[in-house]
């Protein structure tokens, strides 16, 4: 059937675009993109609901079921939202059918590299906090939490709430909890973030405090459980402390940042000093990013001595790289989970050549795509050659706005396709 429909559009001399492994909606929604790039307007005719998201000023619907045309003020009139909001929108709407088993396996894949953010009311190195704002001791509700028969005389609190998650996963009898209904052993690594909800305000608007219902307001109130057996309520604020500032699956130190030169010391959470002595320890990766020699630049320690820079074959001591640090030129560490301190370091799209590199050989270090192997082969092909440069001169001239993006030809990236963009073309054809 398509191969009949396509000898009748070629014998109606109406021109057929076809893109092997690409679906039809990706071709449209390529030339929608290139026909607006070049000022010109289009109109699409599907009947695709996805193709909203296309939608502009310049580029319309037509649904040739409907006799409909859809632009702008449509999209908010049948939806509510305007054409950039249509991805978000359907994604809220669901789908007709559920996850395959594939793709079930993909998302728990993902979920499974998700991480709480760290606690910001551990200390830098991860250890439990040596006091919290309530009074009480985190270490000693630590010692509680793990040792003390405080559930109903015979059970200890991380019998249920296992570290380091919290839970054990069971699900606790509605009877036995109080309630009317039974509920899972819940995590304990975000019990910091919610604070805020008071009963006694008339005006609060902040969370539900710490159990489903919205009927307890603090940590201190539930632990007032009558299952809970405490010898005081000193003991009690010590276990809350405890728990505000209970351990996540990210490092308490990722994040931590120190600038040099260093204006005001005072208010540096931690020194360069502790950052190294920490990430060299391999607990957390440590970055560095600022103005040097006049260009951006980027490092990640690699030992306890030397950083390696931007450029691959550029390394620098941490001596060194500590007293390039200057007014207007200065220089921020920041702590980073360990692992990744090479690509947020040195190779943000994680492609093999470093950012420096390819921003000195005219690649784009942010697309993985885009590498010095490659520059100047504009129609990616793998060599560049006359069509390349037909490319370059169609686009001679300022780029459309908005750049950036860049356009086509654009190699050097000032939003204009000029002679310095020839020039480097013709250094790498071939």
């Amino acid at each position: 059937q398509i191969a009949d429909i396509r000898r009748m559009l070629e014998a109606l001399k109406i021109p057929v675009l076809t893109c092997e492994n690409y679906e039809a909606d990706d071709i449209l929604a390529t030339l929608a993109l290139l026909v607006e790039e070049k000022g010109g307007e289009c109109v699409l005719v599907t009947g695709d609901k996805d193709c909203r998201q296309l939608i502009t000023e310049r580029v319309r619907m037509y649904n040739i079921r409907k006799d409909q045309f859809y632009d702008t003020d449509d999209v908010m009139n049948d939806w509510g939202i305007r054409p950039d909001q249509v991805i978000d929108f359907q994604s809220l709407m669901g789908d007709d059918e559920p996850l395959s088993a594939g793709e079930m396996d993909d998302f728990e894949a993902f979920v499974a590299t998700l991480t709480p953010p760290p606690n910001p009311f551990r200390n830098m190195d991860g250890s439990t906090a040596n006091s919290f704002p309530n009074g009480g001791d985190p270490a000693g509700g630590e010692t509680l939490f793990l040792n003390a028969l405080l559930v109903v005389g015979t059970v200890t609190c991380n019998a249920c709430h296992s570290v380091p998650t919290g839970t054990n996963g069971t699900v606790i009898q509605a009877s036995a909890l109080q309630e009317t209904q039974s509920i899972k052993v819940p995590q304990l690594r975000n019990m910091y973030e919610k604070t805020g909800f008071s009963q006694m305000s008339s005006n609060n608007n902040r969370g539900f405090g710490f159990i489903h219902d919205g009927s307890i307001d603090t940590l201190f109130e539930f632990l007032k459980f009558p299952a809970f057996q405490f010898a005081d309520d000193l003991e009690r604020r010590h276990v809350e402390a405890f728990l505000m500032c209970f351990s996540t699956d990210t490092h308490a130190g990722v994040g931590v940042q120190a600038t040099l030169p260093d204006a005001a010391p005072a208010a540096q959470p931690a020194t360069v000093a502790d950052q190294i002595g920490l990430a060299a320890g391999g607990a957390v990766g440590l970055v560095a990013k600022g103005l040097v020699g006049g260009e951006q630049r980027g490092y990640y320690l690699a030992d306890a001595v030397t950083f390696q820079s931007d450029r691959a074959t550029e390394t620098i001591s941490t001596a060194a790289l500590m007293a390039l640090a200057a007014p207007g030129a200065q220089i921020t560490f920041t702590l980073v989970p360990a692992g990744s301190q090479a690509r947020i370091g040195v190779d943000r799209d994680e492609d093999g050549f470093f950012d420096r590199d390819e921003l000195d050989a005219f690649s784009d270090p942010a697309d993985p795509v885009s590498t010095p192997d490659n520059v100047g082969d504009l129609n990616g092909d793998g060599a560049v050659n006359v069509p390349d440069l037909l490319i370059l001169l169609a686009a001679w001239g300022p780029c459309p706005v908005p750049c950036p993006p860049s356009c086509a030809g654009d190699i050097d990236g000032d939003c204009a396709v000029a002679v310095p963009d020839l020039l480097i073309l013709l250094a790498h054809w071939g």
